[in-house]
C-alpha cells in the first residue's frame, strides 16, 4: 500500500484527503463540460459528413473524424464518474 509522507516524514494525510474532497465535484464538472463539448464537435462532424452543416474546423488528420471525438466523449464522462467515486471512498474512510 502506498503511504503519504510529507517533508518531516509523518503520515497525516488529512490535509491533502480534504484537498481532495474539495476539488473532486468541480474536476468532475470541468471534465464533463468537455467531455459535452466532445459529444458536440462529434454531432457537428456527423453533420458535416451527412451534408447538414458547413466545414468541419479540422478538414483531415485523426481529429477529422466523429467516431473520435465521440469515443473522446465517452472516456472524459467514465473519467468524470471516477473522479466522483474516488472521492467518495476517500470520504468513507
Amino acid at each position: 500500500m502506498v503511504q503519504l509522507t510529507d517533508l518531516a516524514g509523518t503520515t497525516d494525510v488529512q490535509p491533502i484527503t480534504a484537498w481532495l474532497q474539495n476539488a473532486a465535484g468541480p474536476l468532475s464538472s470541468l471534465v464533463r463540460c468537455l467531455s459535452l463539448t466532445a459529444a458536440v464537435l462529434g454531432m457537428w462532424r456527423v453533420g458535416c459528413d451527412l451534408g447538414w452543416t458547413r466545414d468541419f474546423f479540422v478538414a483531415s488528420g485523426v481529429w477529422s473524424h466523429w467516431q473520435v471525438w465521440m469515443a473522446l466523449a465517452a472516456a472524459l464522462n467514465v473519467v468524470a464518474g471516477l473522479i466522483l467515486r474516488a472521492a467518495q471512498r476517500i470520504q468513507t474512510h
